[in-house]
């Protein structure tokens, strides 16, 4: 125990923990360094291990630098919105790009469809007609009858799945463009 009771002066303290004389006083002022009965006098086990523990303390709590709170900040942040993606994913409420730009390639390509037949369903109905008011009426009546299919298009859009390779798996959307009745009767 004769190690235990090793005292050494400021001066070589200082040396010891590579401070200033002035900064051993400081330390010692603020409790961290134990003091001795004899002034100028430190144990140096003791005087060790407390600064040891300040340090320790400095490098958790204040000595943090700024850029690591700043990644931490950030991490946190993008925790945070993959959190709320996944929540809006599982509720239904947010959709993969690939199926939204699927779903809405075949409603396009079904409104090209519908309008292009447009002029084959009601030319001879425009042919035979005797003034421009039948003519307005048998095209709006086409034109109306071709929206509310549109309106009752079932659109149904499956979850974005991913294969055991990784790999984006392929998934149809039979449904999309098809009429609720059709889509219903086929199920």
């Amino acid at each position: 125990m004769a190690q235990a009771d090793l005292h050494v002066t400021n001066k070589q303290l200082s040396d010891i923990l590579d401070l200033s004389v002035r900064r051993v006083q400081q330390l010692a002022k603020e409790g961290i360094l134990p003091p001795t009965e004899k002034r100028n006098q430190y144990r140096l086990i003791d005087c060790i291990q407390g600064y040891i523990k300040y340090l320790r303390g400095q490098v958790i709590h204040t000595d943090t630098p700024d850029d690591l709170r700043v990644l931490k900040l950030r991490q946190e942040k993008a925790r945070a919105e993959i959190l709320e993606l996944q929540s809006l994913k599982d509720g239904g409420e947010l959709q993969h790009q690939d199926d939204v730009q699927k779903v809405w390639t075949s409603i396009a390509v079904l409104i090209k469809t519908r309008l292009l037949a447009l002029s084959s369903r009601v030319a001879t109905d425009v042919y035979s007609s005797k003034n421009l008011v039948e003519v307005r009426a048998r095209i709006d009546k086409e034109v109306n009858l071709i929206l509310n299919e549109l309106v009752d298009t079932k659109v149904d859009i499956e979850q974005h799945a991913i294969d055991p390779d990784g790999e984006l798996a392929e998934h149809s959307s039979d449904d999309v463009g098809k009429s609720k009745a059709t889509a219903e009767a086929n199920s």
